[in-house]
């Protein structure tokens, strides 16, 4: 069924539902009160003049603190609270502030809560016109909005003060509470309360506090700059990174304590980004760390975790980025520091660059292909008077794999260049801080004058360090250079303009083992049923499984027409279909989890489930997967059930568990650099899973293929489709996807 035909229906039932409910009161009523009682003994039917009022606008209002109820008093008058057929006036006649007139028909919030918990509705009420029936009370309803329980009403009978109280346990699948007035005469509320018991003989673990200062990022406050200090800039909430910067804040550490960090980070498509977190000695040298990529163009989590060793002194936060990258909110917490203990509000600053989190091997790095086409001559250093140019006599030392240079130096080479291209120049260096070292990478014309340069700034240890340039019309000539204010070391530095296309995948790659294909459909049928299509077409010619997700209208929307005749078609043709559940990174609670599992199963068609945001790296966070998944198991029998982690799983996930593992969800130009873990291909081990996007061209697709043959993945899917989204494509070139899949199952 269509979701306008569903909307027509739905509004002739509620009126159906109204004429019968009158016809059995057997009542007079006028045009202008429908529902109106003179017996004062019974209440309406509310929640279905509640649904009629409600329609297509389903908001739900959220309030902060214990009392779930937006305007709860209402001091903001009729605010966050929704008129069916009522008149709401504001009056003075209250408790305190403003108390609320309700005056012939009912007024409704509705407000989120959770399946398996206690709630009271607790309110102070006051006939005004005692004509007819007065009451309040509270109903509790699923996803859909649909009725399952109701807690028992309260007729509201004096004319005085007095409070209301109303208390049910919700059912399995509870989502939302629509609390209600209602009156055939007039009533003043005020004072409302809609709360969640809590079970006061297990208190809650205290939460310890958060350590650092200005986590929001509100102003500059205590954030240090450790890269370019202008290429950052810190208000309204954001930490916003452009270039390559890099920015941390210190606090002190206690032996033996674990830390925790946590980030909302975002990065652009295609620049590298990271957050570090570092424990320091007395020395400010870096003991142990944790550093995770940022790799999404939407906001992400990003958590992190240390133990601080026997000499620790410090711990640190960095962010690094090589170009735009965005950070929210951040929560620095320690096991040594329990709640209510006040943040540590002064930061120490260390006094030089050694945070520079800039990895060893840089993750777009392809560094046998670089020195295979460099284009400098005597790269690593190993011949004293090889290509380098000194114009600072004796200040520069090129001996044993190394160039040694002090203050002063003018050190270069200089190559022909071409208009056009683009440069990328990678050095491994160090410097003795805490004074100026750079490196250059420059574009001259024909007369040896500079069109575009570029300069990176060494400021730690021994890094590898990256520029890139293109070279402007009228370029002839590429200079590479070094400046330093005090001693700097250099490893070999590396110039290349393309790094050339492999070989042909068949001489490099051999397949291992039939490769399935595994893919996402973000799209209703209703809107969009081409790649439906297009997958019903090609799955007689490689097995196939399809992540659908319906919550577009709820889980329940598996059951629209549209849904479930696609699921039957996709059945039919032997595709397995699993259902889209997120998890939260373990913040999701597991009856939530377990709840939106069953309504799957009442779907048609489906055969497992797909659990996105994952997050393994502790035997905690593994439990909770392991729960999940036996419950799925449990209820769907021997299906498919995949966890989304988008990366190698730290704790690799078993048969025992869930069956798949998608270890990679991101752009086919990172696939080459990605190191995958080496626990794929055992019979006893989970079936590995990769999806792509922006893969340009159908070369590039093969490439990604061959290398995920070479890597042991069970189940793969390339694209050329784009951020934001997608999914919600198969690309240009699924046929040819399809085809090269199968060419390579049958050279098995």
């Amino acid at each position: 069924m269509l979701l306008e035909d569903r909307k027509v229906f739905l509004k002739f039932a509620f009126v159906l539902l109204l004429a019968l409910f009158l016809a059995g009161c057997q009542q007079s009523v006028t045009d202008t009160n429908l529902t109106q009682i003179d017996n004062n003994t019974s209440a309406p039917n509310i929640m279905a003049a509640v649904t009629a009022a409600r329609g297509d606008n389903t908001l739900t209002t959220t309030a902060t603190g214990p009392n779930l109820l937006a305007n709860p008093s209402f001091e903001s008058g009729t605010n966050s609270w929704q008129s069916c057929g009522a008149a709401l006036t504001p009056s003075n006649d209250a408790l305190s502030g403003l108390a609320l007139q309700i005056a012939n028909g009912c007024m409704y919030q509705d407000v989120v809560l959770q399946p398996d918990a206690t709630y009271t509705l607790s309110c102070q009420a006051k006939l005004v016109d005692a004509t007819g029936w007065s009451g309040t009370g509270f109903s509790v309803l699923d996803s859909s909005y649909g009725a399952l329980a109701a807690a028992p009403e309260s007729q509201i009978t004096g004319s005085a003060w007095t409070e209301y109280t109303s208390t049910i346990t919700t059912p399995a699948n509870s989502t939302f509470a629509s609390v209600w007035f209602y009156t055939d005469g007039a009533i003043l509320v005020d004072n409302c309360s809609f709360t969640e018991e809590i079970d006061d003989t297990t208190p809650p673990t205290p939460s310890p506090s958060n350590m650092l200062s200005n986590s929001s990022f509100n102003s500059q406050g205590d954030w240090f700059s450790c890269g370019d200090a202008s290429a950052y800039n810190i208000a309204s909430g954001n930490l916003n990174m452009q270039a390559t910067s890099c920015v941390y804040q210190t606090q002190a550490a206690e032996v033996g304590a674990n830390y925790s960090l946590s980030c909302q980070s975002s990065a652009n498509a295609g620049v590298y980004s990271a957050v570090t977190l570092s424990i320091l000695n007395s020395s400010w040298a870096t003991i142990a760390s944790d550093t995770k990529a940022v790799t999404s163009t939407n906001i992400q989590t990003i958590n992190l975790a240390q133990t601080a060793p026997a000499n620790a002194r410090y711990v640190a936060v960095t962010f690094y980025s090589e170009g735009n990258a965005t950070h929210q909110e951040c929560v620095l917490t320690s096991d040594a520091i329990p709640e209510g203990v006040a943040t540590i509000t002064t930061p120490v600053p260390q006094p030089n660059g050694s945070l520079f989190p800039y990895p060893d091997s840089h993750p777009t790095d392809n560094e046998s292909a670089q020195a295979a086409n460099n284009l400098l001559v005597n790269p690593t250093f190993n011949s004293a008077t090889g290509g380098w140019i000194n114009c600072a006599p004796n200040s520069t030392t090129i001996s044993g794999g190394q160039l040694d240079i002090i203050p002063g130096v003018c050190f270069y080479q200089e190559l022909v260049a071409q208009a056009g291209q683009t440069y990328t120049l990678t050095c491994k260096g160090e410097m003795n801080l805490p004074t100026y070292s750079v490196f250059t990478l420059n574009m001259l014309d024909a007369g040896f004058q500079s069109l575009a340069t570029e300069v990176q700034t060494l400021n730690t240890s021994s890094r590898q360090w990256r520029l890139e340039l293109q070279a402007p019309a009228n370029t002839q000539f590429v200079t590479v250079g070094f400046y330093t204010e005090n001693n700097a070391t250099y490893d070999y530095c590396y110039l290349t303009v393309d790094t050339p296309a492999p070989l042909s995948s068949e001489q490099i790659y051999a397949p291992v083992k039939p490769v399935e294909v595994l893919l996402p459909i973000y799209i209703d049928p209703a809107q969009d049923i081409t790649p439906w299509n297009q997958v019903i077409s090609t799955a007689q010619t490689v097995a196939t499984t399809v992540v659908v997700n319906p919550v577009i209208g709820g889980i329940e929307g598996c059951r629209e027409e549209s849904f479930a005749a696609t699921l039957g078609n996709l059945q039919q043709v032997g595709v397995d279909t699993v259902g889209y559940i997120a998890t939260g990174y373990t913040r999701t609670a597991i009856s939530t989890v377990k709840a939106n599992i069953d309504r799957f199963a009442n779907c048609e068609g489906l055969d497992g489930v797909f659990f996105d945001e994952i997050k393994i790296s502790t035997p905690g966070e593994a439990n909770y997967y392991e729960q999940i998944c036996t419950y799925a198991q449990s209820v769907f029998g021997n299906g498919k059930f995949v966890v989304n982690a988008g990366t190698n799983i730290e704790i690799p996930i078993t048969n025992d568990f869930c069956n798949i593992a998608l270890i990679y969800e991101f752009f086919e130009d990172r696939w080459d650099d990605f190191a995958v873990f080496g626990y794929q291909g055992a019979a006893s081990d989970p079936a590995t899973s990769i999806m792509i996007h922006t893969s340009t061209n159908v070369n590039s697709m093969k490439q990604a293929v061959d290398l995920a043959y070479s890597r042991k993945i069970d189940y793969v899917f390339v694209t050329d489709d784009t951020i934001p989204n997608p999914w919600t494509t198969l690309g240009s070139y699924w046929n040819e996807f399809i085809n090269y899949i199968a060419q390579k199952n049958a050279s098995l």
